[in-house]
């Protein structure tokens, strides 16, 4: 075996910015936060076996941004919240795309609904589904949160690169969802289940 030598210098910050959002015409009282990391990466690779490293040798830098807002929609009647990650790289090391979409939640809920779009954990139950999925959920309370239906559907991905750029990449595209019903009890409650999957 030929050794290689290598040496890594990293360095990261993390700043936050919590901010205020003025009012708009569809949103009110609205709450908005951002934080950014940052990292540098300085590999310099040595040695007879240096040409077999799988290691990108000089200097990289790797962004990520997280995004979240929280507010008020549609006349005040629904609550909104959408939360997100985009993360930017030149290193493979890090992330094979160059900028990538690593969370997207949208969730519109009042008293009775919850909309979701986006990343969801489809939570049916343990022996029918308990996935995380890129899809649609809606979930309709019968009285309070714990007597609802609840109907979900979506990807299976794990990254939304192969949802929104090359399908073809993804070992194995399998999409999938269910129906939970469920009524509950004092001392106990009952659910009724149905999940389907298919690749």
């Amino acid at each position: 075996m030929v050794p290689t030598l290598r040496k890594i210098v990293r360095c990261s910050g993390v700043p936050m910015v919590v901010m205020g959002v003025a009012t708009a015409p569809v949103l009110a009282d609205d709450q908005f936060t951002t934080s950014h990391r940052t990292e540098v990466l300085n590999q310099a690779v040595s040695g007879p076996g240096r040409a077999s490293s799988f290691l990108d040798a000089g200097t990289h830098v790797f962004h990520e941004t997280d995004l979240y807002l929280q507010g008020q929609a549609l006349g005040g009647q629904w609550n909104l919240t959408v939360n997100g990650t985009v993360r930017y790289t030149d290193s493979r090391q890090f992330d094979p795309e160059r900028v990538s979409m690593q969370k997207l939640e949208w969730r519109l809920s009042d008293a009775h609904t919850q909309i979701h779009l986006g990343d969801y954990f489809a939570n049916l139950s343990p022996y029918a589904l308990t996935k995380g999925v890129k899809g649609l959920a809606v979930q309709r309370n019968l009285g309070d949160d714990q007597n609802y239906v609840r109907v979900v559907y979506g990807s299976f991905a794990n990254e939304w690169a192969f949802l929104l750029k090359d399908l073809a990449r993804e070992p194995m595209a399998t999409y999938g969802g269910g129906i939970r019903m469920q009524k509950a009890w004092e001392q106990f409650r009952f659910g009724l289940n149905l999940a389907e999957a298919h690749d």
